[in-house]
């Protein structure tokens, strides 16, 4: 499988450029195999059926998604203990949370 880069607010704000409408985010996945965020909207430049990269994303007709958190290490081997999966979800928290705001400072923007 292949890495992608984190998403930083400009490869971000560059992402919805290409997008027109109000964008969603959705949070999908699990501590077991990874949460990633979908930004969902409809694409404002011409794009064929298959999705193509942009900024280090696939992108396709109804959006893109951002990189996978993963349960590191120190996490999973104490996952039998709430102290590993705290940690992990307080990480999503905190991604969770610069996400939106960064949405939000491309919405009063555009």
């Amino acid at each position: 499988m292949a890495r992608t880069l984190p998403l930083t607010k400009a490869r971000l704000h560059e992402l919805l450029k290409l997008y027109q409408g109000r964008m969603t985010m959705e949070e999908v996945g699990g501590y077991d195999w990874g949460i990633y965020y979908h930004f969902k909207g409809k694409i404002r430049v011409e794009c064929h059926d298959s999705p193509r990269i942009v900024a280090g994303r696939i992108v396709g007709k109804l959006g893109f998604t951002s990189e996978a958190l993963c349960i590191t290490r120190g996490e999973l081997l104490c996952r039998d203990s709430k102290a590993g999966l705290d940690s992990f979800w307080r990480r999503v928290a905190v991604r969770r949370t610069t996400l939106e705001r960064w949405l939000e400072a491309w919405a009063c923007a555009s």
